[in-house]
């Protein structure tokens, strides 16, 4: 039986508060720019509370981006620990009759390319060995990664 973590949240209760606060001074600001715009007459006079306005939809975004900002950070930090940081071990590939060490190209079913057998991108697969005439009549092309 294996034990299950429960992940932590990405957000604390003072970074919510922060963005509905940040969110309600805008709309606040969005507002009483608009009723102040509505009823006023002149262009002068509706562009200043317009400007008031974008000041408020300037704080309400700010106040969003850096709660995402947050909220990835706090992501990508904590899916840190789980990534593997040793390289996979190759699987051995016996190479094919009259090819010289460090010469195996591999392939295997359904793949396009073929490689080097330390190619990162075969690495745990399951893959057979072959020359380089027989995969290129294959169809397959050489991995950009390893360059074989």
């Amino acid at each position: 039986m294996s034990v299950v973590t429960i992940a932590q949240r990405p957000w604390s209760p003072r970074d919510l508060r922060r963005v509905g606060a940040g969110n309600a001074l805008g709309f606040l600001l969005i507002a009483v720019g608009w009723g102040g715009a509505s009823g006023e007459t002149t262009l002068r006079s509706q562009s200043r509370c317009a400007v008031l306005s974008l000041i408020g939809l300037v704080v309400a975004g700010a106040a969003n981006a850096a709660f995402l900002r947050r909220g990835r950070r706090a992501l990508t930090f904590g899916t840190r620990r789980f990534v593997v940081r040793e390289a996979p071990v190759p699987m051995p590939v016996p190479a094919p009759a009259g090819s010289a060490p460090g010469d195996v190209l591999v392939a295997g079913p359904g793949l396009t390319l073929f490689h080097r057998s330390e190619c990162r991108l075969v690495t745990g697969k399951p893959v057979r060995a072959e020359q380089r005439s027989a995969h290129e009549e294959a169809g397959r092309e050489p991995c950009e990664v390893c360059w074989p």
